[in-house]
């Protein structure tokens, strides 16, 4: 018995970080082909079971992490007490996992970082493509707009139970306006991803990868790729990631002291707000409209944003947290029956930072801004040089704040984070 269990944990150890990865993007695959006509979790369930071995793996590994092991405890801990706390929900575990799967990961994929192989990023990219294709011939998941069926049922009943109150207004309210109609009519394309933006993410930072390949290999079909990216980026009718970005690329500009791009990139920003209307009218009923609304909502519409709505939920709650909720949050499924109640959509607050304050409490939200740092600091002679290395770290924290990241799969993007820096290391010893 003890020889088996030995083998076992010795086969855990020498687990290869490429067939994880493969594994997990078959299960992310069949996953999305079944809640394309199902509501049926297939990822998460998995996901339960692979963390703990990572967690074996890890800690058998020589390289015993505190911080993760304190990470991994306080999170688990939090989640365990509200559970018995407040109302108990399976996206309460699907929360937990997906925060987990952040720090679990990188550390996996920096235990062995020669082993990342570059195959294993082409494989991920042909299932991307595999995936988006179907949006093509009309067909995109309805997983992102099934949920939404029973959310009007689903406040009848909460609104009866609160003091039999039967009126529908939401908590969070503004003045409706004419341009609102901009923001209502956006269309997305995503194929058999379950959510628009997974797509978007894995585009980008795919992206990223291909065009710092081509950049050291002088590869065509490298460049071409990075390009394909972008363009079906672009086509997936989402923003959050090309904002995150944009603000990224700034910063590196001004990190570098390259003003004259900075000023160039500032000044053609200008001009396209300046004839933002215009700009609508030549896209209009094209795929390329949403980012022209983008523009005008931002300068005469603000408040129109989801993102203001939902972070208007977040502090009308929050404000009225006990020091007891502060310390351990409220659960995650307790923020979109909040949403629920105030904006009439049953959403997460759609930023790490507010849902781990609101689900976990402060202490937690502490742990992740430490995490974060933690990649920083551990990588920041790097980042600061490779400009690839730069635009993945900080649009994945822009992301963080506009959209979430923990919650758009980081095992698979942070794979290709710790590829980039062993290639730039590697890089640097030639």
């Amino acid at each position: 018995m003890n020889y088996r269990s030995g083998h076992f944990i010795k086969r855990i150890q020498n687990l290869d970080p490429n067939k994880l990865f493969l594994f997990l993007l078959t299960v992310f695959f069949i996953d999305s082909a079944v809640n394309f006509f199902i509501h049926l979790p297939v990822f998460v369930p998995v996901s339960l079971i692979v963390l703990p071995l990572l967690w074996v793996a890890l800690w058998k590994s020589h390289r015993k992490n505190i911080f993760l092991l304190a990470f991994v405890s306080f999170f688990i801990l939090v989640t365990v007490i509200n559970n018995f706390v407040f109302t108990f929900d399976k996206k309460n575990l699907s929360d937990l996992a997906f925060i987990l799967f952040f720090p679990v990961s990188y550390y996996f994929y920096k235990l062995k970082p020669e082993k990342l192989h570059a195959r294993t990023i082409h494989i991920f990219f042909g299932v991307i493509l595999l995936m988006l294709v179907f949006t093509f011939t009309g067909v995109n998941s309805k997983s992102f707009y099934r949920a939404s069926e029973t959310w009007r049922i689903e406040l009848k009943q909460l609104l009866s139970e609160k003091n039999g109150e039967q009126s529908e207004e939401m908590v969070i309210k503004r003045k409706n306006k004419p341009l609102d109609v901009l923001e209502s009519q956006r269309s997305y394309h995503y194929g058999l991803f379950r959510v628009p933006h997974l797509a978007s993410y894995f585009l980008f930072f795919v992206a990223l990868f291909y065009a710092d390949s081509f950049g050291r290999k002088k590869n065509r079909l490298f460049l071409i790729a990075a390009i394909l990216s972008v363009l079906l980026l672009i086509y997936t009718g989402t923003r959050t990631i090309l904002v995150a970005a944009v603000i990224a690329m700034l910063l590196f500009l001004i990190r570098r002291k390259t003003l004259v791009y900075f000023f160039i990139a500032g000044a053609l920003l200008a001009v396209s707000i300046y004839f933002r209307y215009q700009i609508l009218e030549l896209t209009k009923n094209t795929f390329l409209e949403q980012f022209a609304t983008l523009q005008i909502t931002a300068v005469d519409n603000f408040d129109r944003f989801s993102r203001v709505t939902i972070w208007r939920s977040w502090w009308h709650e929050f404000r009225q947290f006990t020091w007891y909720e502060m310390l351990i949050g409220k659960t995650f499924y307790a923020s979109k029956v909040t949403n629920l109640v105030n904006i009439h959509y049953k959403e997460w607050f759609h930023n790490d930072f507010l849902s781990i304050a609101y689900s976990y409490g402060i202490p937690a939200l502490l742990l992740y801004c430490a995490f974060l740092y933690r990649i920083f600091r551990e990588n920041a002679r790097y980042i600061r040089r490779n400009i690839y290395l730069f635009l993945f770290f900080f649009t994945m924290v822009f992301a963080a704040l506009f959209n979430g990241f923990y919650y758009y799969f980081p095992v698979f993007l942070i794979f290709i984070f710790i590829h980039l820096l062993r290639a730039e290391k590697k890089k640097k010893r030639l």
